[in-house]
Formats: C-alpha cells, structure tokens, sequence
C-alpha cells in the first residue's frame, strides 16, 4: 500500500511540473537568452583575470564596467562601491569619530580646508589652509586624502600627532590631537546683516538639516529680519526628502514642490508643501554656483529666478520668490529609473548612482560635487 502512495505522490509531481512547464517554459526560454548579452563581458572579464600580467582584483574589475557602462547614460548617473557609499552615508548622519577638519589633496600636500567648529583640531589651534606635512612620524608629500584619513580617524579617545605647515612660519607646528566625536554643521552660520536683513549659510543637506535650518530662522525673527539671504555656494546636495522640508518652510501647503516621472512602477510621484511654511512672505535672496548641486537645485528650483550675473560666467546669484519653476533630483539607483521636475518650466535631470548592494526602490538625492577636487572629513 506504501509503495501505492509513493507512486502516487511521483507521479503528481511530474505532473505538477509539467504544468509549470506548459504554462511559464516560454518565459523561461526567454529568460535563458538573457545571459547572451552577457558573453562580451564574462569573457573579457574571464581573459583578464586568468592571462594579464598581474593579479586583478576582481571587484575592482566588474565596478570599472559598471561607471563605464553608466558613462554612456546622462552625467547624473553615477555607481557607489561600498566604500564610497559608506562615506556618503556618513556624511549625511552627520557625525563621526575623529579630529574634525575637512581636507583635500593639492599638488601632493594635505591641506586643511576646513576646520569644524569646537573640534579638537579647532581647540588646538589648527586653521584653514595649513598643510599636514606630517602624520604620526610618517611625510605625507605625495598623498591622497584617502591614506590621509585611514591615519586620522581613529578610537574615541585616542591621540595622533600631527605637524603642520603654515604661512609665515619658518618650522612646522607639531600638535597632538585627541580624536572625538565630530558633528559636521549643514546651517555652519546665521546672523543678522543689517537690521532687516538675515543671512543663513546652507553648506550641506544631511537628515538633520530641516531641523537646523528652523532653527537658524526661528533665531534670526525676533532680531528683525524682514528678508533673506540664504547662501547655498558649494553646496554638493543631499537626501531628497531633506530638500522638500527645507522648501517646505518657505512656500504655503499644498503648493507643488518637485514631482517625479519615470518608467519603474510607483516613480512617479508628486511632492506638495504639507505644512504651512512659517516664512513663506519674507523676500528671499538665493546665492548658488556651479558647485550648487542636487537638492541645493530642487531648494532652488521651486522659485522664480531673476539672475543677475557678476563678471565672472562661474558665478551666479539670483532673486527668488518661492513658486514652483525648475528642479533637479537624482534617483538612488545606478541608473536613472526617475526624472525630478517641477511643473512650471519642465526642467528635469535623472538619477545618481549607489553602491552594488542598494536596491532603486527609494529615491534620494545623491551627493554630488561638480569640481575635481576630493574632499575628505576625517
């Protein structure tokens, strides 16, 4: 009787299958010529690997293929490796464990760029534009910012020595720092310009960055301020929820902030104002520039512009009153799975990249700065 059951059950199964088979083996015969477009690639990558000169990480193969691949796409598409994303994504949290300057490399030195505010490298006196020449008892000359941080971050706690090269001195300046928890500003200063006049630095967008910019305004109105200058230079951009709540706090609800359009399901989508902004009658100056990217543009995009250009075609600042115009947003996807425009005059641009391991489900504005030169905060 068992060996009835057992029969049974086998032969169920292959029926089982074989409608399986009937029903979706059309599919799966398409599917199996999707890998045909791959044999180029497997065999490059295969012939590398087994008869170049040198051993090849393979890893740094196949992420060269994927920014090549995205080179042909638009310039707003872009592909993270993890490392890069990690940085990212550090950067937007906004802190991290270390001395608390901003550096960059040029012509092989090491130069502090930035200093943050009431971080040990500040308390201990180190300034903007001083070259590290030395780390740890090791020449930095020739470096990237990259060997630069992996000896500067470090343990809360933990001490590095540095020597620094500084205009007008004649011997370098050896300090000892003590790395902490560094908290990097996106709104670094606010003050007052004249009596009516306020003035707000945006230097970045991190997921904080609504709540500091409310911060920053809800200070500057009790001293009088009638209008605004609201200075968004260099600033390389950030997550694109951080920009809708910025533009939130100047345009009325329901007002059309930046929508999306895109040939993924559920891509297109339609940001309003959800709050009644608190400033949304005051006169507001935006400063911008070439560096002026990503969701410094959709901050941007939702007012008329009335551009006055200064001597140098670099340069730009423009006169804003907040109504939707134009905007650019960037997908978190290798490629560019959504468009970001606004609905006035239709200006849109596509995606920026992620690392190999994120998926395109969720969309952000990607950080993205247009200049050559690589920072690093450490």
């Amino acid at each position: 009787m068992r060996r009835f059951r057992s029969l049974s059950i086998v032969v169920s199964a292959i029926a089982v299958s074989a409608l399986v088979g009937g029903f979706f083996g059309k599919s799966l015969l398409a599917d199996d010529k999707v890998p045909d477009h791959y044999k180029a690639f497997t065999a490059a990558l295969s012939a590398i690997e087994s008869g170049y000169i040198d051993k090849i990480d393979s890893d740094r193969l196949v992420y060269g293929a994927v920014r090549g691949m995205l080179s042909t796409l638009d310039p707003h598409s872009s592909f993270f490796d993890p490392r890069e994303y990690a940085q990212m994504r550090e950067r937007q949290e906004g802190h991290y464990y270390g001395i608390g300057i901003q550096i960059s490399a040029v012509d092989g030195d090491i130069i502090a760029q930035f200093v943050f505010e009431g971080s040990p490298a500040y308390k201990q006196g180190v300034r903007q534009g001083d070259v590290i020449a030395n780390i740890a008892g090791e020449g930095t000359k020739g470096w990237n910012t990259d060997q630069a941080m992996k000896k500067l971050r470090g343990a809360r706690g933990t001490p590095v020595q540095i020597s620094l090269r500084r205009r007008g001195y004649a011997q370098v300046i050896n300090v000892e720092l003590v790395r902490d928890e560094i908290t990097i500003p996106t709104v670094p200063a606010f003050f007052m310009i004249d009596a009516t006049t306020g003035y707000v630095q945006l230097r970045d967008f991190g997921e904080n960055t609504d709540r500091d910019l409310r911060r920053a305004l809800q200070a500057l109105a009790p001293k009088g301020m009638r209008r605004l200058l609201l200075d968004i230079r260099n600033n390389p951009g950030g997550p694109l929820d951080q920009a809708i709540k910025v533009v939130n706090e100047f345009m009325p609800r329901g007002k059309m902030i930046v929508y999306t359009r895109g040939r993924v399901s559920n891509s297109d989508q339609d940001y309003r104002a959800t709050e009644e902004g608190q400033f949304t009658d005051i006169p507001i100056v935006v400063m911008a520039n070439r560096s002026s990217a990503s969701a410094s543009e959709i901050v941007t995009g939702p007012c008329r512009i009335t551009t006055a250009r200064t001597s140098s075609a670099k340069r730009r600042s423009a006169r804003r009153s907040c109504s939707p115009s134009t905007a650019s947003a960037a997908a978190r996807a290798s490629h560019s799975p959504r468009r970001t425009t606004t609905p006035r005059a239709g200006g849109s641009s596509s995606g920026r990249g992620t690392p190999a391991s994120t998926s395109t489900s969720r969309t952000r504005c990607a950080t993205r700065t247009r200049t050559r030169r690589t920072t690093r905060a450490i």
